[in-house]
């Protein structure tokens, strides 16, 4: 188990005594969690071999979580950014997936962050989803996911990349940013009965309070994969943003639909949530129910 550099602002020792995180960094800045990691690790194998041919032990192991207090050029699916300021924790985890993990870890992330605000709002399941990758609280988005695949190893590496608004102030956002956006912060200061632990910390606490929430809540929701490859599907459901909205769907791939088959490229209307496959279901004008596999989505 390796630690680094995270002392003085997170405190990891209850990750670390959990056991799943095998080695863990903190940045002050960085460009990205995500891109750090997909660097670090194409000159890293989990292996190396001695001058005798014997194969040692990587000083580092698997999973391997870096977190960041700021990040200068934060990524989101395609070309989008994510604006990266203090107060936001951003994060990325390393990990060696199961195949049948890997096909469900978009939702199995989501769900584990989606329970961590939730814990920490002490409302039910306030967080909805919105496929493929965004959590909102209120219409407005507090945390979004970024999952990407690096092949170059003998085992495929699947990057986890999540930023979370914890306390993050607004003031000096982007306007169309301070229009969208919330944190949990923010969020709290508006109930009546603020939990007394989140009265009391600092921001530095109250990140790392909500790190450790997410990474005991994601490990679990790994372990149900294991035993139920598709538990995630009715929670997911329950939180699905989109469904019974109309939508424009700006659409990449496609499965077989249920009865005839759209075009590629711009779709309109009424999303009906998602099928246990984790596919987002449109109903056209026509009557007709498309399955979209991968593409980008607006509520109109």
């Amino acid at each position: 188990m390796q630690i680094e550099d995270i002392a003085n602002v997170i405190n990891f020792s209850r990750i670390l005594e959990h056991g799943w995180i095998r080695t863990a960094h903190w940045y002050p800045v960085i460009d990205s969690t995500n891109s750090h990691l997909r660097r670090e690790l194409g000159s890293w194998d989990s292996n190396s071999v001695n001058s005798a041919g014997i194969a040692q032990p990587s000083r580092l192991e698997l999973p391997w979580l870096i977190v960041a207090d700021q990040q200068t050029s934060g990524r989101g699916r395609g070309e989008h950014t994510w604006w990266s300021p203090e107060g936001c924790l951003m994060s990325s985890i390393a990990v060696h997936a199961h195949p049948e993990h890997a096909r469900w870890l978009p939702y199995l992330v989501a769900i584990a962050i989606a329970q961590t605000i939730d814990s920490t709002l002490g409302s039910g399941e306030r967080c909805k989803i919105k496929w493929p990758n965004d959590i909102f609280v209120d219409d407005r988005k507090i945390a979004g996911v970024l999952i990407e695949q690096l092949t170059s190893q003998a085992r495929p590496i699947w990057i986890i990349g999540s930023g979370i608004n914890v306390d993050v102030d607004f003031a000096s956002a982007p306007a169309s940013i301070q229009l969208r956006a919330v944190s949990m912060s923010s969020l709290l200061e508006s109930v009546l009965s603020v939990p007394i632990a989140w009265q009391a910390s600092t921001r530095d606490e109250r990140l790392t309070a909500t790190l450790t929430t997410f990474i005991f809540n994601l490990y679990d929701q790994l372990l149900l994969a294991d035993r139920a490859p598709k538990a995630w599907y009715a929670e997911w459901t329950n939180r699905c943003y989109l469904r019974g909205k109309p939508i424009e769907a700006i659409v990449s791939g496609w499965e077989a639909n249920i009865s005839e088959n759209p075009p590629l490229g711009l779709n309109v209307g009424i999303c009906l949530g998602l099928d246990v496959d984790g596919q987002l279901l449109i109903q056209h004008e026509s009557g007709s129910i498309g399955r979209i596999v991968t593409g980008s989505v607006r509520i109109i």
